[in-house]
């Protein structure tokens, strides 16, 4: 039994716990090496780490000596996550449900402009998150990027760049440029066992030229920053709102501060270019919320056609 594992099943016991894992979907990282992989993924600037459990990845980010939180949704882990706390002054535990939890306040309480999450995410906590992270009314730009270890097949998911995309994919590509740092875990690594292999993915926050030079994903981030307008609408605003952002990417800020109707997109043009997709009336007319995966697809692969619109 390695070191990890024994630390790990120790912890666990004395906490006099029942292998109740599966309502969030808990499994413990047990591989030294692939923990040591994940914490070099992570940049040396202040860490909010998700689902700590019982604490394997904290403590040697908060070794580190940088403005720290752990966020941890069930208390049967206060027991061995509180000492941590204590041990580390710069460590800040919170018992919460992440998806709750104000990142921009969090940051502010740090003393930080901008943080990094990280953390072992269970997949049913993956698009939430990363739709909190769209839809948040303040400090948009507060995370920086992340490094998750997640299943294998939600990362290759979130790195694929090309339709048919998933939801999962859309939304990461909305937010991130990312990459596999590594590929393949196996089931081993974990206590108890994954029913599949797991990796790790690094992300880093797309800022709004980067993402602007990119148009369909720029379009899905709109749609999704708002999901109850209905799709039909909702494109046609993307439209416009990417026009504008182009214009400012080109560094002409005058013309884009004044609008002047001639430099930009117009509603008619807009309009023509929602036409262009030929969407089935059904679709444009429901709320982006309620889009499923298939429709999903279909709008995807049907703006990357239209993707060198002038």
């Amino acid at each position: 039994m390695n070191k990890l594992l024994a630390w790990t099943k120790e912890k666990w016991h004395r906490l006099d716990g029942k292998l109740e894992t599966k309502h969030w979907g808990q499994h413990f990282l047990v591989d030294e090496k692939v923990r040591n992989q994940l914490v070099e993924q992570v940049p040396l600037m202040p860490v909010v780490e998700i689902g700590p459990g019982l604490g394997a990845l904290t403590e040697p980010l908060a070794r580190r000596a940088l403005p720290m939180a752990a966020i941890e949704i069930d208390r049967r882990f206060e027991p061995v996550l509180q000492p941590l706390q204590a041990k580390y002054p710069h460590l800040k535990v919170i018992f919460a449900n992440a998806l709750r939890v104000d990142f921009f306040q969090l940051a502010k309480e740090m003393g930080k402009e901008q943080i990094w999450l990280a953390g072992n995410l269970p997949y049913q906590l993956l698009e939430p998150l990363l739709l909190k992270l769209i839809r948040q009314r303040r400090g948009k730009e507060i995370v920086a990027g992340a490094t998750f270890l997640i299943s294998q097949r939600s990362a290759w998911e979130m790195v694929k760049d090309r339709p048919p995309r998933t939801k999962l994919g859309l939304l990461a590509a909305s937010l991130f440029d990312g990459y596999l740092a590594k590929e393949k875990i196996g089931r081993e690594s974990f206590w108890p066992q994954p029913r599949t292999q797991s990796a790790i993915i690094h992300l880093e926050r797309r800022d709004k030229r980067a993402l602007a030079a990119q148009p369909v994903d720029f379009i899905w981030r709109y749609l999704f920053g708002h999901p109850r307008a209905r799709v039909e609408n909702a494109l046609r605003e993307a439209f416009i709102a990417l026009d504008y952002a182009r214009s400012q990417m080109e560094g002409d800020k005058k013309i884009a501060h004044r609008r002047e109707p001639e430099k930009f997109l117009t509603k008619n043009r807009s309009r023509e270019l929602v036409r262009q997709l030929k969407l089935p009336a059904r679709l444009g007319e429901l709320p982006v919320e309620q889009l499923g995966n298939m429709e999903l697809e279909d709008l995807d692969r049907a703006l990357f056609e239209l993707v060198d619109y002038s």
